[in-house]
This record gives structure tokens, sequence and C-alpha cells, in this order.
């Protein structure tokens, strides 16, 4: 009854969060408990065996000394192989943490609360972390005030009951009026710190521009523009520590006047009731005013940390939108699938339907905003259709290489195999079919340790056509693969991604027409729509939109 009332006041963590840390690790419950227990056995033995001494309860003496002893070993005994929960907890909550965010990287939702719940584990370890540290510190707390009660109670000192109910009276009035004043502070300190936390991110985008991004800070140097940036840099943060500093002093100043309140309010206790008292007393006394002046005060820490542990579990609870496809059939198959992104008024696929088939290629061509990306990136199940539904063949597995060009701070041979122990022969020889003959051991980009080398335009989107072909998926799917490369190029790209094994699809989105020679089957978009397929003298002949792009790309390139 007790302990709910207190969790109505928010003494504690709440149930949720009470089951999450139980359900982590039991110890993480039993210990705090434990030590709350030792806590009560110290104060027990400090008021009543002291005050014994001087006052006739020497009987006391042994089962004092026994339990204190007793438990003490047992503490020390679960500490040891609790081998630092603290830390276990941080641990298992950033492994928690980073999977949740890797399986939802895909899923831009939910990506601000993610970084949310990454700022609060920088910051004190999360939510659960102090939840844990919360609830271990209350036990404690109330631990020791039952102990003072009860001497309180039971001491025959206490001749003036009226003062002592006037001394809890003012204690929980002054605890309430300490609990406004702090809550408005930690509110205002919570902003702050999430806005230094968010700027934080800023200031590493800033200085990750300043001396890794090299790529995307070519325009600007040329410009001479650097000073920009690094004023940005430099300056982003300072408002928002004066700020913090300043939080933190008023913070600071409301738990002193808290503890010298506490003081004068067991002064003025003891002066009223105008009698001498034992030391011992006086403690308890001072114990209970402390409790009480605290009892609000610590709230608003809790309702914080009950809330952001609200945000977390609601976060582990989300699951990764899949794109709607079902298993069966052969290859893939799109039924009237139709998608439109978030704030647009036209559908960028709309109403497609389309079967790849096993063991052929596919070139899908059409002007740009076509609809031929964001048709792939369906298949790809990274996009979720908004109508129709897509059949896959069960165990289709897909080797992608997107639009964007990345390369990683790696060596070549990991840039292109992405993982350790790869086959450095494949690797070589796959690379040099693409005319790329570094060594595969060379260090790529740059990052905060090293600096490597910097590939041209053309170099890097071979490296990345390597990388696809290298993880030699069922299906191959190129996203404009060859809008860096000359000609000559484009041709050696085309024929290794060719190379598929037998039964495997190859799929090519382009403008560039060129890849409509080695497909089997062409499909020409137009405004989300599929416009017409076939093969290239089929399509020549019977699709003016294809024939147009086909002869203005044939008098400009010479295809």
């Amino acid at each position: 009854m007790q302990v709910s009332c207190l969790n109505r006041l928010h003494y504690f963590p709440d149930k949720k969060t009470l089951f999450y840390l139980w359900k982590k690790d039991k110890r993480l419950i039993v210990y705090p408990l434990l030590k709350a227990v030792f806590a009560s056995l110290i104060s027990y033995f400090m008021l009543f065996f002291l005050d014994g001494l001087i006052g006739g309860r020497n009987i006391l003496l042994i089962p004092s000394i026994f339990s204190i002893l007793m438990l003490n070993v047992f503490v020390i005994l679960i500490m040891h192989k609790s081998e630092n929960l603290d830390f276990l907890l941080r641990l298992s909550f950033f492994r928690e943490l980073s999977g949740k965010r890797i399986e939802l990287v895909n899923e831009p939702s939910s990506w601000r609360k993610s970084q949310a719940i990454m700022d609060w584990q920088m910051h004190n370890g999360g939510p659960a972390i102090n939840a844990y540290r919360l609830l271990e510190k209350r036990l404690t707390l109330l631990s020791s005030l039952l102990i003072a009660i009860c001497y309180i109670l039971f001491s025959s000192e206490i001749h003036h009951a009226f003062y002592l109910l006037l001394l809890v009276a003012f204690s929980l009035l002054l605890s309430f009026v300490f609990y406004k004043t702090e809550k408005n502070v930690s509110i205002t300190l919570e902003k702050g710190i999430e806005s230094l936390m968010e700027n934080n991110r800023k200031g590493d985008y800033y200085f990750a521009l300043l001396s890794s991004e090299f790529e995307k800070m070519k325009s600007i140097r040329s410009n001479n523009k650097n000073s920009f940036v690094e004023g940005k840099y430099s300056s982003f943060m300072n408002p928002m520590m004066r700020l913090f500093k300043k939080e933190e002093y008023e913070k600071t100043l409301i738990g002193l006047f808290e503890a010298l309140s506490a003081i004068l309010l067991v002064i003025l206790f003891l002066a009223l009731s105008s009698t001498s008292y034992s030391l011992t007393l006086c403690l308890s006394l001072m114990s209970l005013v402390l409790f009480f002046t605290s009892l609000f005060r610590g709230r608003s820490e809790v309702e914080i940390n009950n809330e952001r542990m609200r945000v977390y579990l609601e976060f582990l609870d989300l699951e990764k939108k899949k794109g709607k496809i079902e298993k069966g059939g052969k290859g893939i198959r799109l039924e009237n699938v139709s998608y439109i992104y978030p704030g647009a008024e036209n559908k960028a696929v709309d109403d497609v339907t389309f079967e790849f088939k096993r063991g052929r290629i596919y070139s899908i061509v059409g002007p740009n905003g076509s609809g031929k990306s964001t048709l792939v990136k369906l298949m790809l199940s990274l996009l979720s259709p908004c109508e129709g539904r897509i059949i896959a063949e069960e165990g289709l597995s897909f080797s992608y290489c997107p639009q964007s060009v990345t390369i990683f701070s790696f060596t070549l041979g990991e840039n292109v195999a992405m993982k350790k122990g790869y086959d450095g022969n494949k690797v070589r020889s796959l690379l040099s079919s693409l005319d790329i003959n570094e060594d595969t051991e060379l260090k790529l980009g740059s990052d905060y340790e090293s600096v490597g080398i910097e590939l041209s335009g053309g170099q890097s989107q071979r490296v990345q056509i390597a990388r696809s072909v290298f993880s030699s998926g069922s299906v191959l799917i190129m996203d404009e693969p060859t809008s860096r490369l000359d000609v000559k190029a484009e041709k050696r790209v085309y024929e290794e991604a060719l190379r598929v094994k037998p039964g495997d699809t190859a799929v090519f989105i382009s403008h560039r027409l060129s890849s409509s020679f080695y497909s089997d089957e062409i499909i020409v978009m137009d405004r989300g729509k599929i416009a017409a397929s076939g093969s290239h003298e089929a399509l020549y002949s019977s699709c003016a939109l294809y024939r147009e792009m086909f002869d203005e790309q044939k008098n400009q390139s010479g295809l």
C-alpha cells in the first residue's frame, strides 16, 4: 500500500520500468533491495545499539552485530558476483538500442526518436541505467527513514507530538515548494541538454566536413569558404554551454537550501519543545525531515526518466515496415502496384503490372522522374506499395548497386567484399575486368586516424559496381551504374555484370539506352507508368518515346 502511494507520487520508477529491469536481470531489483536492507540495519545499529550503550539496551548488541555482519558478507558476495551491474546494464542497453537502430535504419520516421534515445544514453547512461540508480537511491533513503520513524515512535524522549506533526507538515510544505521550483529548472535544463546534444551532432557534422569529408568540401575549399564552416563549428555550442552552467547552478542552490531548511526545522523543533534530546534522536529527526523535504523534490527527475523510459520501450516495440512482398511463383511479379511519396501530388509509380522472369536481362529506361528508381526500391522492399501487391519467388537474394556512389574508408578489397577473409583472387580479377589494377590492400578515403587515396568519380563508380557483382545475388539490380563512365568503360561494366549464373536475373535502370543492346527485354517508363515493353527492334518501331530517346542519344553520343 505504501509503495503504491509512493509510486503515485513518482517516488519510484514506474511499473513498466521496474518490470523491464526485472526481465533484464533480476539482480537489478534484488541488489537495490539488499542495499536498502543493509542501509536500514546500519541505521538500526547507529540508533538502537549506540543508544543502548547509554540507555540499558545491551540485549540488542548480539543480534545487531550478527545481522549486520552476515548481511555485509552477503552483499559483498552479491557485489562480487554481479560483475558491476551498472556496467552490464549500460552494455546491454547499448546493444539493445544499437540492434534496434540498425533494424529500423531505413525507417525515417524512427530516426529522430532513435537519435534522442542515443543522446540520453551518451548523457547519463540512458533511462534504464538511470532508473536503476534512482531505485537504489530511493530504496536506501526509504529504509533509513523507516528505522528513524520506528526509533522516534518508540522513543521515550518524544513528549511533544504536536510539534512533531508540525515538523512533518513544514517539511512537506518545503518539499512541495522545492519541487515546483526544481521542476521548472529541471525542465529548462533537460531542454537545454537535449538542445546541447543536438548541437553536438551538428558540431560533429561540421568537424567531419572540415576534417574527413573531402569530397563534400571540394567546392567550398576551392572558393575559400572554409571560414564559414569553421565559424559554425567554433560558435554553435557556446550559448548552450552558458545555459547548461546556469541551470546546474540553480539546481545546486535548491539542494543547498533544502539541506539548510532541514537543519533549521530540526533546530526549531528542539527549541519549541524546550527539552534536551539525545544525539540519536536528533539524527532520527534529521532523517525524517530530509526524507520529507526530498519526497517531492526528486519527483521531477523520476517523471522525466519515466517518460524517457516510455519512449524507449515504445521504440523497442517498433517493427520494421516491410514491403508487401508475398512469397510464391517464379521470379518477381508486380500486380497493379502504385506508390506516392508523402506530400507529393502525383504517383511516382502508377498501376504497374509486370513479371520479371528468372534467367533474363532487363533494362528499365525512361526520362528523368519517370519512376524507374522508385519501381526498383519497391522490388527491393525499401518502399511499401500504396496499392497493389508484389509476389517474389521464395529464396530470392538481391545484389543492388544504387544510384549514389558510396566509398567507405576501408581498403580497396574490403570496399568490394564488405567482409574480412574475402577471396583476394576473386576481388582482384573482378577489379581488373573493370580496369582497376590497384592493390586490394590500398586504403581508400579518409577518417580521423588515417588518410587514403582519393578515387576519381569513374573509379568510385566501378568499385561500387564490383561490390554489387561480388555479392552474387540471384537478382542483380543496377541503378544508373554507368553515369560517370565513358563508352569503353561502360561496355566493360555490362559485360562483367552479364556474367550472371544460369537462372539469375539482371535489371539495369538507366536513362542512357546503351544497356538496351545487352537486354532480353526493355521496359519503357513514363510518368510512373509502363509505356511499353519488348525488344529493342520492337520498341524502336512501335514506341514513339523510345524511338525519340534512342535517336537523340545516337546523334549525341553515337550509340
